[in-house]
């Protein structure tokens, strides 16, 4: 089990190094590994240290931003791979946040289905807000979704290639539970359609965000 964990991790990035190498043009997913192995390799280590009190979420975000993101963005800015590709810009803003916000309605309907929901109401969710959950959310959509999707695409990745490489890195970095798995690779799945149509991320950073930080209890009483 320990060594099937990062070989998942890891298989989104080989099926696209071997695919490239097919199409003779594996450059590129290299350079994709190169975004996903500091995450793979350290992450481990780094959610074994102890935070300070009171600082476990803070930490959590700022520890995958380290791993998930800055290799990411040294990598874009010393190749000039362009940040449009990875769905980071101002275009079609309106459009993401909008379906964004379908995507948040269909996940709180799909996830009340799931952990079948009985209280009606309750305003206690307003209290759960939590701010480095929102912006840990980034961390996972800049990875899964804006590199392993929409920039694997974007290079001439075929779509479903591209969605099923996405899909299996969502799969590799959550829980192997069914019940964790099936919600996780739903909303996946739906924030992939949305950068297919917006070409924006930020709609699935928001929705991603509110789900994490708010919509987890909301959802329960639905």
């Amino acid at each position: 089990m320990s060594l099937l964990v990062p070989f998942l991790q890891l298989l989104p990035a080989i099926i696209l190094i071997a695919y490239g190498h097919w199409r003779r043009k594996a450059r590129i997913y290299w350079i994709m590994l190169a975004m996903l192995l500091p995450a793979v390799v350290l992450y481990p280590f780094l959610m074994s240290l102890s935070p300070f009190p009171g600082f476990g979420s803070w930490y959590y975000f700022l520890a995958k931003l380290l791993l998930f993101v800055v290799p990411g963005f040294l990598l874009i800015r010393h190749f000039r791979l362009g940040w449009n590709g990875f769905g980071i810009t101002m275009k079609r803003m309106k459009c993401s946040i909008g379906i964004g916000l379908l995507v948040l309605v269909a996940t709180v309907v799909f996830n009340s289905l799931i952990w079948d929901s009985t209280t009606l109401i309750d305003l206690s969710f307003l209290l759960t807000f939590s701010i480095p959950l929102f912006l840990d959310a980034f961390n996972e959509e800049f990875l899964f979704r804006g590199a392993y999707f929409m920039f694997a695409w974007k290079k001439g990745t075929n779509v479903w290639l591209a969605f099923a490489a996405s899909t299996l890195l969502t799969i590799a970095w959550h829980p192997l539970e069914l019940a964790r798995l099936v919600p996780s690779v739903f909303q996946g799945s739906l924030f992939c359609l949305l950068l297919y149509k917006s070409e924006n991320i930020t709609g699935a950073w928001v929705s991603h965000g509110l789900n994490r930080s708010v919509v987890q209890v909301l959802s329960r009483f639905v």
